[in-house]
């Protein structure tokens, strides 16, 4: 699996700001849409062994344009867990469509990790998406995170918690 060349990475941008159509990317990728999507999962997993933040956010794009059910949920989950890059929200937007339980740790984990490059987010974004994915799940597992959640020192992630739990 190789990295995207730069007119790869431009018809992924080119295509996610609707200047061209899915199909002009496939041709430019020389695959089809199933081939695209596995080759999104291939870029994360060679993204998540040579630690290359950007060839995770070209992963992500990709999958966003083609699907991501090829994508092994313990990748995205060992992503979600790693501090190199800064792709954890749309991480957290794959993993809440699908409600795999076994992201619910992970996403736990995640509500309350503390990003330099999110220092900046009062509203702790990426911390309540990842209370409404835990919610999704609807295990016991996930309702116990959400309570513990809920009882956080964090106001916002607090408040998401107890929305999502019902007791707001």
């Amino acid at each position: 699996m190789s990295n995207p060349s730069d007119p790869e990475r431009g018809a992924i941008l080119d295509c996610l700001s609707r200047k061209i159509s899915e199909q002009q990317v496939l041709d430019i990728l020389r695959c089809d849409r199933e081939q695209a999507a596995a080759r999104a999962g291939g870029w994360l997993e060679e993204a998540e062994h040579a630690h290359d933040a950007t060839l995770v956010s070209y992963g992500l794009y990709l999958a966003h344009i083609f699907g991501d059910t090829s994508i092994p949920t313990h990748l995205l989950v060992s992503l979600l867990g790693s501090a190199w890059h800064k792709s954890h929200e749309d991480i957290v937007g794959v993993l809440a469509r699908r409600a795999d339980a076994d992201a619910a740790r992970a996403l736990f984990e995640a509500a309350t990790a503390r990003h330099e490059y999110l220092a900046f987010d009062e509203a702790y974004a990426l911390g309540v998406k990842c209370v409404f994915a835990l919610a999704r799940i609807r295990t016991a597992e996930s309702a116990e995170f959400l309570r513990q959640l809920a009882k956080s020192e964090n106001e916002v992630l607090a408040s998401a918690a107890r929305a999502r739990l019902g007791d707001d």
